[in-house]
């Protein structure tokens, strides 16, 4: 048993380091997506960034939630200085792929060539779960950055917490410390079928089965911790985002995060809460929007259908421009 397990530790060394060295330094690699969404919506920024001032950024919710053009149209209608705004969200992405892929937007210079603002949604730390494992969406934006965050966020939760988040990311973290996914020879992916339309808005697919949309359980979330006092706030969540605000306000942007309905935690809404009224919009209250919670506006459990997100948007827009009328 114990030479099985030295030849099999043998193997095992070999093979990483065979895959470090050839994924690192012989096969040709090039900026590496596995987010191929996102991929599509920076090579249409790219060519011609000068067009946009403002950039949204989150998950799907937000990518099928916001119509830049509807948006653009309140805000300009209201504003003396005309905008256009971009919407990068992408489909299933969550905290640390959010936190990756703006990191890349922030030091490309490029990307927020006119930038003034970034609406970004408002995301819990998530696990990662079995059937993600191994797959590019999940592997490319795994870096020590990351691990240490979700080590140190995990650990603030609490030992449980720890065997909830940590096995699961050591996974991916060693599978992109091995290139795996990143060679365009042997497993870049380019194949993609472009979800969205102008300015990034992709129009949530109609959902047949749209008389079955429940939403109760999350209404319940919602009015149980939207007042949840932002002393429960843990602090590494909470200064993430305060780190980011001030990041951007270096680079002459204003970061502004955006709470959509969803369901809440108390840690996670307390975390919002602690955020500065000016960087913030809330649209979790069940008293100021109760007609969120109208079910014929959602698609599913989690997406507006088209009218839900023409009211998200115009509800945001208004928001919004008491959040820039002081600057």
């Amino acid at each position: 048993m114990k030479k099985f397990i030295f030849q099999f530790l043998g193997f095992f060394l070999i093979f990483s380091i065979l895959s470090f060295v050839t994924g690192k330094f012989l096969l040709p690699q090039k900026i590496y997506w596995g987010n191929q969404m996102y991929q599509c919506k920076v090579n249409d920024v790219t060519a011609d960034s000068s067009k946009y001032d403002i950039a949204f950024f989150g998950s799907s919710r937000i990518a099928t939630g916001i119509r830049p053009a509807l948006f653009d149209s309140i805000i300009n209608s209201s504003s003396p200085s005309k905008i256009k705004s971009y919407n990068f969200a992408t489909f299933g992405t969550w905290f640390s792929e959010n936190d990756y892929l703006f990191k890349h937007f922030i030091h490309d210079s490029l990307l927020h060539k006119k930038i003034k603002y970034v609406v970004m949604e408002f995301q819990n730390v998530m696990s990662i779960k079995w059937d993600k494992i191994s797959t590019n969406k999940v592997t490319y934006y795994q870096n020590t950055d990351n691990l240490s965050f979700i080590y140190k966020y995990s650990k603030e939760k609490g030992s449980t917490s720890i065997f909830k988040y940590m096995p699961f990311y050591l996974i991916a973290y060693y599978e992109n410390l091995l290139n795996l996914g990143k060679s365009e020879v042997l497993f870049y992916d380019t194949a993609y079928k472009k979800e969205y339309g102008e300015q990034g808005f992709a129009k949530v697919k109609e959902n047949p089965e749209k008389l079955k949309v429940d939403i109760d359980n999350m209404y319940k979330s919602i009015k149980t911790y939207q007042n949840t006092d932002s002393s429960y706030a843990g602090k590494l969540l909470l200064q993430k985002a305060k780190n980011l605000i001030l990041e951007l306000k270096n680079e002459n942007i204003k970061l502004i995060w955006i709470l959509p309905p969803v369901k809440l935690t108390k840690e996670f809404m307390a975390a919002f809460q602690a955020i500065p009224e000016e960087n913030k919009i809330n649209l979790i209250n069940t008293d100021y929007y109760p007609f969120f919670y109208d079910k014929k506006l959602w698609n599913d459990n989690i997406h507006f259908n088209l009218k839900g997100a023409d009211l998200l948007t115009t509800t945001v827009a208004k928001l919004f421009l008491k959040k820039i009328q002081n600057d």
